[in-house]
């Protein structure tokens, strides 16, 4: 939903509802609570969301000063990278923690309680990073051997040496399972 939505401006973020005449208690960002939730607020511009960004930008080793906008980022244009099959991937892990992000605002829009809402707002990096694993192995159709330390360490590298990337991780995955002992 969030891949195909977002180009065409069609979440139902705060501010868009509010466009659409829908009344709703605040238009606030569910995570920094200072500015209207926009799309471009809530997957880019947003002060906590940033800070994740920067470290997805800093995990897949981008210039210092690397800051795409949003119509960049949803077009696959990282201005980066020249492997195309590591832009590929790169794009893929940004959609992954773009869905990661609405997952989890969703998960504090509908929490049962203040203190539930306000115990989900801690920021969950590595989550994005097991997530945006599973996303690309699901996806590939053929499957080479990765430890997920590689992926952690380089993720840019393991496209680089095949086209398309493939992936079988060897090591935790979600929720602390793990497949190495399975596959011995």
């Amino acid at each position: 939903m969030v891949g195909s939505l977002s180009p065409l401006n069609r979440l139902p973020t705060r501010a868009n509802l509010t466009c659409r005449g829908v009344t709703i208690p605040s238009s606030v960002c569910l995570f920094c609570g200072l500015d209207e939730e926009s799309q471009l607020h809530c997957f880019l511009s947003c002060s906590i969301i940033k800070i994740i960004w920067r470290k997805l930008w800093s995990w897949w080793r981008s210039p210092l000063l690397y800051n795409p906008s949003l119509v960049d980022i949803l077009k696959e244009k990282s201005g980066f990278i020249e492997n195309k099959s590591v832009e590929n991937l790169f794009h893929a892990v940004c959609m992954t923690f773009m869905w990661h992000v609405w997952k989890w605002r969703n998960k504090i829009l509908h929490a049962s309680s203040d203190a539930e809402a306000i115990a989900i707002r801690h920021e969950d990096f590595p989550s994005a990073q097991r997530l945006s694993l599973l996303w690309a192995y699901n996806r590939s159709s053929k499957k080479v051997i990765v430890s997920w330390k590689n992926w952690i360490l380089n993720p840019g590298e393991l496209a680089s040496s095949s086209s398309p990337w493939f992936f079988l991780v060897l090591g935790v995955l979600y929720f602390g399972v793990s497949l190495s002992g399975a596959l011995s």
